[in-house]
Order: structure tokens, then sequence, then C-alpha cells
């Protein structure tokens, strides 16, 4: 009977050390084996349970350790690896009851903490999935694995400096494991701390080089950073290793719009291969088209992740508030945890709101139809927190693109796209996938902040020199408009160069551009770099310079307008695409297309003649503010009208069962 019993110990031992091992299948024959000695043996059970997790066969693994349970019911580990099984076979609600059974055995058991707040999160129930993390941290200070989780469902919540603590202490407590220096980049990333960031993202990538997410991670924070070329670089090395990576291609296809000279017909091309990759081209199921062609309300929504102090919202909240107050039901459908004061005035000036972040596509389908909405804005397109396969699916019978991304987004459920005829003049089009309704003078509407300083003398008065300056984020500064720059300033003596972009707080970043002026024979002293600040601080330092001059390809969008309601006018260079004709579109607005430069060297030109004709310079100055409220531009009202006037037209081509088709707004 002894030699039995010690048979059975070294069957168990040796089924043990080989599930260790990774040796699944022996340690399955040696269970069985023991099984058919001991057919009462929970732990033999139990073994045998856990070789059929490791290949993934939950409901095998369910019988196994079902068995065991059943056999030594007081086993906290029995009942913690059996809720795994259930939670590999997506019964959650099994696997949370046998985590729970394990903490009553086992009251400290930190790996049922652990695994409560991960099947919690599963389902979405993410404060109750909070609690168990903290709860297993509590337990076991050390745990690595619950600061990492926590920090993830802080960072979703927009907790940012609480989610940066929990990813610190992960990798204080492992500094080898790589996907809490991953998320600790993109913590840093949504602080604009981009150096910070990128150096989390080499090192993960230092301990796992083939980890692709900090991959896709670097080469975000490198286009950030405005090193365009090094982040295209990054990116086609990812795609011959990894062609199916879906956020890697749609970076890009961002990148396209800020890299040389952009072609329609190539965006178009490479926004429909992305949409393709990400299997969005498929026929789409329009849920509400027909019980909407019936109602004669409507109702319209607006998808975004930039509902906050962020340029969309600003561009975006006259036009919500004016349709609000003119009746139209209006419903913001976020996908952003972080909230500010503008966020809360985007809540009191419409109908409803909604978070959706963390839901489903389905999900939020479902609630865009509750809401009975007859046409739904997209406010994001590529850009970061956007939601396009949720357009792919047709929650809305009628789907707009506005705002948050200037090109087209190659996706066949997107019905129009709203613009000028600036930023699609004639003809332009045919290399749109959506059909293009035209507003008769700007797309937008610019309502000047309440809180702008005054707007000053002229500081070439008192400093003597002309101030030159950018305030377009880093990632619109090109090569080639850096060049450019050089150019102007090397052609008016005494100029400077004021560059303020968030980024710039970094010192890798501010060595970067430093040496990028220098190598164009432009002292450092001349060029003054300055990095995130207030936004009253923000249109302060617009206050202290002279003239802007925008970047190519991609140009100033809301820097633009607010540098001109301070009183600075503003040299462009539009190209064809869209991306690149903002300032040409409210330039032309207000009457100053005599900024609007239409080759590299008249933009020189027109940048060195009105830095030298001072007086010229002032009178501009002192009289944009009355020129911007006196032109369309600032008047709300009348935009109003002609975005009431298009949405009504939308709205009826559909109920009389046309398709969509391209119109202009006439004034």
């Amino acid at each position: 009977m002894n030699r039995e019993a010690n048979v059975i110990a070294a069957l168990v031992a040796d089924a043990a050390l080989c599930l260790q091992q990774g040796r699944a299948d022996l340690a399955q024959r040696l269970c069985r084996l023991l099984l058919s000695a001991d057919p009462g043996h929970a732990e033999g059970w139990h073994l045998l349970g856990m070789t059929a997790l490791r290949r993934n066969d939950s409901s095998a693994a369910i019988l196994a350790i079902g068995r065991a349970v059943a056999i030594h019911p007081s086993s906290s580990v029995f009942y913690g690896n059996l809720g795994n099984a259930f939670a590999v076979g997506n019964d959650v609600n099994a696997a949370a009851a046998c985590f729970r059974q394990c903490l009553i055995l086992n009251p400290a058991s930190v790996g049922a903490f652990y695994n409560l707040g991960n099947t919690f999160r599963q389902i979405g129930r993410l404060p109750v999935a909070a609690v168990h993390f903290r709860r297993a941290v509590t337990v076991a200070p050390d745990h690595v694995d619950s600061w990492n989780n926590l920090g993830s469902l802080l960072q979703q919540w927009g907790c940012l400096a609480d989610a940066q603590s929990c990813y610190r202490r992960a990798v204080t407590i492992s500094p080898q494991h790589v996907q809490a220096y991953n998320n600790l980049g993109t913590v840093y990333q949504a602080q604009a701390m981009t150096d910070r960031a990128a150096t989390c993202f080499r090192h993960a990538l230092a301990i796992h080089p083939g980890y692709t997410e900090a991959d896709y991670n670097l080469s975000l924070a490198l286009f950030e950073q405005g090193d365009i070329g090094q982040a295209v670089a990054r990116l086609e090395a990812m795609a011959a290793r990894e062609p199916g990576h879906v956020p890697a291609a749609m970076l890009g296809v961002i990148i396209k719009l800020y890299d040389g000279s952009p072609d329609l017909r190539d965006l178009l091309q490479a926004a429909r291969r992305w949409v393709r990759l990400a299997g969005l081209d498929g026929p789409a199921a329009i849920t509400r088209a027909t019980e909407c062609r019936a109602e004669t309300r409507l109702r319209v929504g607006f998808v975004s992740g930039d509902l906050r102090s962020h340029a969309v919202a600003f561009l975006v909240i006259p036009a919500l508030e004016e349709l609000t107050r003119r009746g139209v039901q209006t419903v913001c459908y976020s996908n952003c945890a972080q909230t500010d004061a503008v966020t809360e005035r985007i809540k009191r000036g419409t109908t409803a709101w909604r978070s959706i972040v963390g839901m489903t596509d389905q999900q939020v389908a479902r609630q865009i139809h509750d809401d009975g909405i007859g046409i739904l804005f997209d406010l994001s397109g590529y850009s970061r927190f956007n939601r396009l396969p949720l357009f792919a699916v047709k929650p809305a019978p009628i789907q707009i693109a506005w705002v948050g991304y200037p090109a087209t987004t190659g996706l066949p459920a997107m019905d129009y796209l709203l613009a000028d005829r600036y930023q699609v003049p004639d003809g332009a089009e045919v290399h749109y996938q959506e059909q293009v309704v035209r507003l008769p003078h700007s797309y937008v509407c610019f309502q000047p902040p309440d809180d702008a300083p005054q707007v000053s003398i002229l500081p070439a008065v008192a400093s003597g020199g002309i101030t030159f300056a950018s305030f377009n984020v880093l990632k619109k500064v090109s090569p080639a408009t850096i060049a450019l720059w050089c150019r102007v300033l090397s052609h008016v003596p005494q100029s400077r160069l004021l560059l303020k972009a968030q980024g710039l707080d970094g010192p890798e970043t501010r060595e970067r551009y430093r040496t990028l002026f220098a190598e164009r024979g432009i002292a450092p002293e001349r060029v003054s770099l300055i990095g995130r600040t207030s936004r009253l601080d923000h249109l302060a330092a617009m206050g202290q310079v002279d003239i802007a001059l925008d970047t190519f390809p991609y140009s100033g969008g809301q820097t633009t307008l607010e540098a001109l309601w301070m009183g600075v006018p503003v040299i462009t260079l539009p190209g064809a695409s869209f991306a690149s004709r903002h300032s040409l579109g409210y330039l032309s607005t207000v009457g100053l297309s005599e900024l609007v430069a239409g080759s590299p060297a008249q933009y020189v030109a027109l940048a060195c003649d009105l830095a030298n004709d001072r007086q010229r310079l002032a009178a501009l100055r002192a009289g944009l503010r009355e020129r911007m409220l006196a032109s369309p531009l600032c008047d709300v009202r009348a935009f109003g009208d002609y975005l009431t006037a298009a949405l009504m037209r939308i709205w009826q081509l559909s109920r009389d069962g046309q398709p969509p088709r391209g119109f202009s707004v006439e004034a």
C-alpha cells in the first residue's frame, strides 16, 4: 500500500513538473495514468484540468477541475483554477462565482482578487474591477499585474496622474515588465510628455524587441514630436513584419497629410486600403432608415473623442449651441474620459450627453438607435479616440464627416463631407468617398474667446525687430516648413522666431529643433522654444509676436483663427489637400487673401514685405478683430442658417428615398 502511494505521489510530482516546464502532453498522459490507478485523486483531476487549460480547451478543463472540486470542496486553489477555466470559456458569471468561493476559503488570495478584477473588467463593470485590483495590491503590495491593470482602468477614466503612479509602481517592482513600461509611455503621451513617452517605449522594445504595441506607440510619439521621417521608417518596417496591423496602417494614412505634398488621389486610395484592411468595406446595416423617413423631427448626433479643451470642440461649439437654440435635438457621444470646463459647456449646450468610453460598437449603435438619431456627425475621422468602425455599421441613416479629420474617410458608409469652396474647390470632390456639401463661406464658425487679452501695440515697436511665430503642433512643422522659415529669417535682419507647441518641454525634442535651425544657419538665440501652457497664456504669447508663419502641407486651423483674433496676420501656403487649406479659407473669408501665397518663393516674399512695412503691419493688427467680427466667419446666426439649410436638404433627400448627392448652399 505504501509502495502504491509512493508511485501516485511520484506521478503527481512528475505531472506538476511537466506542466511547469510546458510539456502539457506528457503531463496529461501522467495524469491519466495516475487517475487509472486512483480515480478519486483530487489533485490528479486538478492537474489534468490544468493541462487542458494550457491547450485552451476550457470545456475539458471545467470537467476535470470540477471533479477535483467535487472531491475536495475546501481547496481554494481548485476553485481559483476552475474560475480561470470558466473565464477562458467566456462564462464570466461562473468564473466570478468560483473566485468568490476561493476568497471565502482563503480571504487573502491575491490571485482571486486579481482574477475577479479581470472578470468584472471583461463585462464592463469597471468600478467593481478597480475595487478588486486595489484589494489585490492591499493583500500583496508587490503584485505587479494588479498595479498595471489598475493603472489601465484609471487611464481609461482619464485619471492620468493616478494611472502614472500605478505604472511607475509596477516597473519599480518589475523592471522587466514590458507591458507596464508601454502603458507608462501611453500615459505620458496623453499628458503631452512625448520625450518621456518615447523613452518608455524604447525601454519596452529593449526588453522585448518584437513588442508590436510598443513599436507602434514609439512611431506615434515620433510623429507627435514632429520627427516624421523616423515615424514613417518605423511604420514601413512594421508593415513589412506585420502587414495586418490596423492601428499602424491607420497612422500611416494620417501621416500622409503631414508629409511632402499630399496628392488627393493618393489620400483616397490610402483611406480605402485601410478601410479594406480593417474590414469596414462590407454592406452597412442601416438600422433606422425606414422609421426615420416617417419621422418629422430631426435629431442630430455628434461622435467625437475631442469634446474638451481641444481645437475640434472650439470649432464645433458655436454650431452645436446654435442648433440647440433653434430647437434641433442634439446628442453628443463622447469617446474620451478626460473632461474639463469646455466639456461642461458642451453638456449645457446640447440636448443630451452620452459617454461611450469602453462601450462596444454594437452597444453604441443601439444607444444611437434608441436616441432616434437621424443624422450622425463624425468629428474624429482617423484621429485619436475615433470610432470609425461604429460608422461602418451605419447606426444612423445619414452620416456626415466634419471638422475632426480634413480628408476623406474612404468609408462607404459615410454619406457626406461638410466643407466649403476653399477646403474642397470645384473639381476636387471626385477624390472624396463622401458626397461633398459646401457651405457658402466657411465650413466652421469662430466664436472669439471671452478671456482673450486685448490686442497690444505692434511688438516690433518696442523690440526694434520683427518676431515671427508658429503656434501649430510639432507634427505640422515639416522640414520644408523649417527651410522656408529659415529663408524668411535670413532675409529679415534682426528678426527672430517664436516656436510654441506642446512637446517642446522635453529636452530631447528641444535640442532636435535647435539643431534643425542651426543646420540652416540660424543662430540659437534667434529661435525661442516654448512648450505647453494654459490656454490664457497661449493667447497672451500670441499677443507678443508680429507675424505668424503658417505650416505646410498641414496648415493651422483653430491656431490661425486665434492668431488673427490676437491681431497677428498669418502667411500661408495652401496645397491641394483639405488639411493644407484651412488658413486659406479663413483669410479669404475675412478679406485677407493677399496673405495667401501661391508658391514657396511668394511665401517668403509676402512675409518679408509685410515685415518691412511696419505701418501696414500695425494697421492690420489694429483692425483684425473688427474685420473678423464683421465677416461671415464670426456670424453665428448666419452660419446656423446655412448649416440648418444643409441638414434639412440632406434630411429631405433621405426621407424621399434619394441617394446622397453633393450640393452647395447658397449665401
